[in-house]
């Protein structure tokens, strides 16, 4: 009979160690979270402060800039919106100029 009473005690204790555990992991969590919550907030207001001009250049001066892009990053996948981010550009205009210069072979 003692011997149940004392296996009892020790799934008691086993068990009160599980639920502080997890108590300690959900505050943890809840502190990430917070944290989390003010970077969030914090990016949020720099890109509300940040305004990016885009630049209003000849088709010919694109076009040059999409060849030395290409050139200088043929290892990877380039797509038109990364020449138009990396050089503020629209890029609807740099989309219209890769899919030209594709037509005329122009592009390796």
């Amino acid at each position: 009979m003692y011997e149940n009473s004392e296996k009892s005690s020790v799934e008691k204790t086993e068990t009160e160690d599980k639920i502080s555990n997890s108590k300690n992991q959900i505050k943890d969590i809840l502190i990430e979270i917070e944290y989390l919550k003010e970077r969030i907030m914090k990016i949020e207001k720099k890109l509300e402060d940040e305004v990016i001009e885009v630049q209003d250049l000849s088709d010919e001066v694109i076009e040059k800039i999409i060849m030395d892009f290409l050139e200088k990053h043929q290892e990877k996948k380039v797509y038109p919106s990364d020449i138009a981010f990396a050089f503020n550009l629209d890029a609807k205009k740099v989309f219209e100029l890769c899919c030209r210069l594709e037509k005329e072979n122009k592009l390796g």
